[in-house]
């Protein structure tokens, strides 16, 4: 597994709405081709729809891939986003202890699993069912 998914905040973007329903891009596809086509790679690419982000912009600028690694976390932008209402945005705190103590790869690996409902079908969020049918614990 790969950190990829992992957002510079500590969101798993393998569980975004958006790139559950639209993962793939065509191959050769750039970046802005993929927006284009409705694809998401993930908030580490250049020209996603994560583009305004303000954690990834400082993240950018400071180097460093992650939040939780940052010396002035939390700071108040992600603390701001923790509290804004919406729940996978208060788990941040939680997923950034969690890459601390089981690695990125081991977390990835983890929420890849976590998101994955049995059938194999990936799920987002907000999910109440998969398309197969079953019931899935997403918010």
């Amino acid at each position: 597994m790969t950190k990829d998914l992992i957002a510079f905040c500590g969101l798993y973007c393998g569980a975004c709405d958006w790139h559950v329903s639209f993962p793939k891009a065509a191959p050769g596809d750039t970046n802005s081709e993929r927006l284009k086509n409705g694809t998401c790679p993930g908030c580490r690419e250049e020209g996603n729809i994560c583009g305004f982000c303000e954690m990834k912009k400082c993240a950018t600028r400071k180097g460093i891939d992650l939040c939780g690694k940052c010396a002035e976390y939390p700071c108040g932008t992600i603390e701001s986003f923790m509290t804004d209402g919406k729940p996978h945005h208060a788990d941040i705190r939680n997923n950034l202890a969690e890459i601390r103590e089981f690695g990125e790869n081991e977390w990835a690996a983890r929420q890849q699993r976590r998101w994955t409902c049995q059938c194999g079908i990936k799920f987002s969020w907000y999910d109440k069912n998969c398309r197969c049918g079953r019931e899935v614990k997403g918010y």
